[in-house]
């Protein structure tokens, strides 16, 4: 361990901790709000914990620093809804007002941020009388080791969607009945469900008691169930209830044609025959090796892009690197301008 680290020491922290992640539009919000509305052991934080947004910028330097820093992330409003009528805030789930909370989390100088938030997290579970928490995120299997550094007893609740039906609500998304604008959508989406996989699978081998992978579809089915430390059979079953049993865009076979159910109540044909075939190509070897056996592994199908196939290559061992490349490759003004942001947001937090 490198001097000076903090490090949240797993003898005397006995909180379940876990982490919701996978790709987009496969439920994890859901997934969330079915956990904290049934009666599950572990707490539900209901909005994106933000641990990849602050995983570089390292310690607020102080514990001055920390408080001040966990009572902005606390009461920092998120949007819930896509026409951004609605919002929630971590503090929303916590029982306290947010000068309660602040005054009992543990806050040391040297705890980076994404400690401080696991730190306030551990802090929700102790005031909910609760085993631990559960947290949704923006992709943790790409970061996932870099978090095990700094929280070891941490786990990984990954949601994966069939991709036919996770890709095409995807570019559907807030934007029904027109397709999300970009001439790269489809293949940008495409390639993300693959790395999210394949990384996901390469994390379930590697770390078989820390890391679980889910199907969606299969939860929503009743064909199976979380297990009994995040809600079992009851939380499952309103994950199930908050779909209707169907969730929007599913899937089905009419004819020679995939059909998708959409939000107002019809199944169209949101996807061209050419990008079922493509998608079909790494379902086969993606999917079905989850659905039916305890240890995935995948051979993916190397096709498209040179910089989407040396994704899919690094995303085995080097899941963050990979997604960096496939962000870059399709949206390289906004990944430098993000990467701007990060240089400026290091500099602030030196000074």
């Amino acid at each position: 361990m490198m001097q000076g680290k903090h490090v949240l020491s797993a003898a005397k922290n006995p909180i379940r901790q876990w982490l919701i992640g996978g790709p987009g539009r496969c439920g994890k919000s859901t997934l969330a709000e079915a956990i904290a509305r049934s009666q599950s052991p572990v707490s539900a934080m209901q909005v994106d914990a933000l641990l990849n947004a602050n995983l570089r910028l390292g310690s607020p330097g102080s514990v001055q620093g920390g408080k001040e820093f966990l009572r902005n992330y606390l009461t920092r409003p998120r949007y819930m809804n896509p026409e951004r009528t609605q919002t929630r805030c971590p503090l929303d789930d916590f029982p306290q007002d947010i000068d309660q909370v602040i005054e009992t989390v543990t806050v040391a100088a040297n705890m980076s941020r994404v400690q401080l938030i696991a730190s306030a997290l551990n802090g929700l579970a102790k005031s909910t009388r609760k085993s631990g928490w559960i947290a949704l995120d923006l992709h943790p299997e790409f970061y996932f080791r870099s978090y095990l550094a700094q929280i070891p007893e941490l786990r990984l609740l990954v949601l994966l969607r069939d991709p036919l039906e996770a890709i095409a609500a995807s570019l559907y998304w807030q934007t029904y009945p027109m397709r999300r604008a970009g001439k790269s959508q489809f293949e940008y989406f495409t390639t993300l469900w693959k790395l999210s996989a394949v990384a996901s699978m390469a994390l379930r081998r590697a770390f078989p008691a820390k890391v679980s992978l889910y199907s969606s579809n299969a939860l929503v089915a009743g064909e199976a169930h979380l297990c009994d430390d995040l809600g079992g059979a009851q939380a499952t079953a309103r994950f199930a209830t908050a779909y209707g049993g169907r969730p929007f865009f599913t899937a089905r076979c009419s004819g020679k044609t995939i059909e998708f159910l959409c939000p107002d109540g019809k199944w169209q044909q949101l996807l061209s025959d050419e990008e079922v075939c493509v998608i079909e190509r790494f379902r086969r070897s993606i999917w079905a090796p989850m659905l039916f056996t305890s240890m995935p592994s995948a051979s993916v199908p190397l096709a498209g892009p040179f910089i989407d196939q040396l994704a899919l290559r690094l995303a085995d061992q080097h899941p963050a690197m990979s997604k960096t490349l496939v962000e870059f490759g399709y949206f390289p003004i906004r990944s430098i301008r993000r990467q701007l942001l990060y240089v400026k947001g290091r500099l602030t937090t030196i000074q």
